[in-house]
């Protein structure tokens, strides 16, 4: 699951809203790249498909998204692909009541023959 693929639209949209922010609050442009490049890593670290053992996995992870908390959204089911949304903090995701303890049934986009969700692309925009 590559954390470097996101729609052209997807991308620009965060960018005016990332400048906005920026804009609004006055912060230094240091400050967003430090945010961007900690994103990034995360990024990288909970889609690795790093194997963790149970007990880092159940320390760390309460507080942090690691490989086995992120891989449920990644889910070709829908109930489960719409939960563990957290780039970083798992907080979020407890918060707004998008967690979900399980692990996913089968990961990846659903094919003709489940009975799951449609893949929907924006690319045909």
């Amino acid at each position: 699951f590559p954390v470097t693929i996101f729609h052209f639209i997807e991308l620009t949209l965060q960018f005016v809203f990332k400048a906005l922010i920026v804009i609004i609050f006055d912060l230094p442009l240091w400050m967003l790249l430090v945010y961007e490049n900690i994103l990034f890593v995360a990024g990288l670290f909970h889609h690795s498909q790093i194997k963790l053992s149970s007990s880092f996995n159940n320390t760390f992870g309460r507080f942090f998204v690691t490989p086995a908390y992120h891989l449920t959204h990644h889910s070709n089911q829908l109930n489960e692909s719409n939960s563990n949304y957290c780039a970083i903090l798992t907080l979020w995701d407890h918060l707004f009541k998008t967690y979900l303890p399980n692990a996913p049934q089968k990961v990846g986009a659903p094919n003709k023959k489940s009975n799951t969700w449609k893949f929907k692309s924006l690319s045909r925009l």
